[in-house]
């Protein structure tokens, strides 16, 4: 849950930490902190394996879109970047 909320909703460990005190639990900053960086260093591996799956297709989303000419005009095209 806590990870959820780090990564899914872009919530600050310190106001989920905040949340926690008002639900009756007490988790301090630092410990979610080193919590959410195991959890990272674990789960780099798998990161890493589905960016190079992600990367070795021979289309995805980023080379087949279509971007309006008004986007190349103004110079300000979106850009697709994995990792």
């Amino acid at each position: 849950m806590i990870l959820e909320a780090k990564f899914g909703q872009h919530l600050p460990l310190n106001r989920q930490s905040q949340t926690y005190v008002r639900e009756g639990i007490g988790i301090d900053v630092s410990t979610m902190a080193g919590c959410v960086g195991a959890c990272t260093a674990t789960l780099t591996p798998l990161s890493a394996l589905i960016q190079a799956h992600v990367m070795a297709a021979a289309r995805n989303l980023s080379t087949t879109l279509r971007r309006p000419k008004s986007w190349i005009r103004l110079g300000c095209c979106p850009v697709s970047w994995v990792g």
